[in-house]
């Protein structure tokens, strides 16, 4: 039986701008190290990367300028990486490896 945990890590945000807004990078982990957003604690090392996603969403912020209520729409898009651990699967490969060798 294994260990296994998961992790989802996040490496960049990007604010997508429209007309009234430009691209601005709020979070990036080539400046700042990239933070856990699910899942377990485990060193990077000690993980392996199952797979990466871009994933982008709609947001409606609304502001009064000039008297009047404005709905400035903008993306978000977020860079992800999924990451898994299992405690023990060295050991084990290399023990049933021995094996049939």
């Amino acid at each position: 039986m294994y260990d296994l945990k998961f992790q989802k890590i996040v490496n960049t945000i990007i604010v997508l701008g429209t007309t009234n807004i430009k691209n601005d990078t709020i979070f990036s982990s080539t400046k700042t190290p990239s933070f856990q957003l699910l899942g377990h604690k485990f060193s990077r090392e000690e993980g392996h990367g199952v797979s990466n996603s871009l994933w982008l969403t709609d947001h409606d912020f609304y502001r009064e300028l000039d008297g009047k209520m404005t709905s400035i729409t903008f993306k978000l898009q977020f860079e992800t990486e999924d990451r898994m651990n299992i405690d023990g699967w060295k050991k084990m490969y290399w023990v049933e490896w021995s094996v049939y060798c």
